[in-house]
């Protein structure tokens, strides 16, 4: 078996769920990473949707008028008139929690 290099996957995998992910990797790269992310599967799978309501939730962003680009599902956001990023308040994301799961 290779020894494992310095290789970061990162981002949605579009498999069914993380055993799938993690099957498919090993089968395709097998030893050569030291680590593995689940691949952002089921309601990760689209990062920007899974978060569209911490976005829409945010007082200082607003949604521009149109997609900048044909495969997002949804116009990006932008801030409001004399907001900024001081302005914003995340809190939880889930990244943390999905990541112990």
């Amino acid at each position: 078996m290779p020894s494992p290099f310095p290789l970061l996957l990162v981002g949605s995998i579009p498999l069914s769920d993380a055993d799938a992910v993690l099957d498919a990797v090993g089968e395709t790269i097998g030893g050569r990473l030291s680590c593995v992310p689940d691949g952002e599967t089921g309601i990760r799978a689209n990062w920007i949707g899974w978060q569209h309501a911490v976005f829409e939730a945010q007082t200082a962003l607003e949604p521009t008028e149109r997609r900048e680009r044909d495969y997002q599902l949804r116009p990006p956001y932008r801030f409001r008139a004399g907001k900024g990023p001081a302005d914003l308040a995340f809190g939880d994301l889930g990244f943390a929690r999905a990541a112990v799961a």
